[in-house]
C-alpha cells in the first residue's frame, strides 16, 4: 500500500512559529515522526511521500484542503495519514480537515473487521455498545472518572478485551 503522511512544519523539520507561513509542499519519503512509522508497517507499505503545510496557512485558508489532498492523489496515494497532531489546535484542526472526504467510518472504529473476526470465531461476542468521549479537552480527574466506571460496566458484562483507539 502506498502512504502519504501530512506533517505541519515543525514536525517535518521546517521550522516552528517562523515557518507557521509556509506553503503547501511534498517531500519525497518519510520525514520526522513519518520514520518510525515506515519502520513499524509491513514490508508491503511503503510511505512514498510527506505533505508538509505551515500551521497558520493552512488552518487558515479552507481551500488548502483541496490541494493538499490533490498533492496525495499525485503522489499516489492509497492511504493518507495526518499526523501525529496530540492536543495541538491549527494542527489538529487540519488534520481533522484531510481526514474528514473519508466517508467510511469502520476507520476509527472497525466494527467491520471485529464483525468479521467475530463471525470467523477468532473472536467471541462484541458488546453491543462502545464507549466514547470527544475531544481531548478532557480533564484528568474527569477522563480517570470515566475510566473506572467504564471498566467496572465491562466487567459486569465480561467483556475481556477493549480496543482503544486514539483520535
Amino acid at each position: 500500500m502506498r502512504i502519504v503522511h501530512y506533517l505541519n512544519q515543525f514536525y517535518a523539520g521546517l521550522g516552528g512559529e517562523d515557518a507557521a507561513g509556509i506553503g503547501p509542499r511534498v517531500l519525497d519519503g518519510t520525514v520526522g515522526p513519518g520514520r518510525l512509522l515506515a519502520q513499524l508497517l509491513a514490508d508491503e507499505h511503503q510511505i512514498v511521500a510527506t505533505i508538509v503545510c505551515g500551521d497558520d496557512y493552512a488552518a487558515s485558508n479552507t481551500a488548502v484542503t483541496a490541494e493538499l489532498l490533490g498533492m496525495a492523489r499525485s503522489a499516489g496515494a492509497e492511504l493518507l495519514v495526518a499526523g501525529p497532531a496530540f492536543g495541538s489546535g491549527r494542527y489538529g484542526l487540519v488534520c481533522a480537515r484531510l481526514a474528514a472526504a473519508n466517508a467510511d467510518p469502520n476507520r476509527l472504529l472497525p466494527l467491520d473487521t471485529a464483525r468479521e473476526l467475530e463471525r470467523s470465531g477468532v473472536i467471541g461476542r462484541l458488546h453491543d455498545e462502545f464507549l466514547v468521549t470527544v475531544g481531548n479537552g478532557t480533564s484528568v480527574a474527569t477522563a480517570r472518572r470515566f475510566g473506572v466506571e467504564w471498566a467496572a460496566e465491562l466487567r459486569k458484562a465480561g467483556v475481556q478485551a477493549a480496543i482503544l483507539t486514539a483520535t
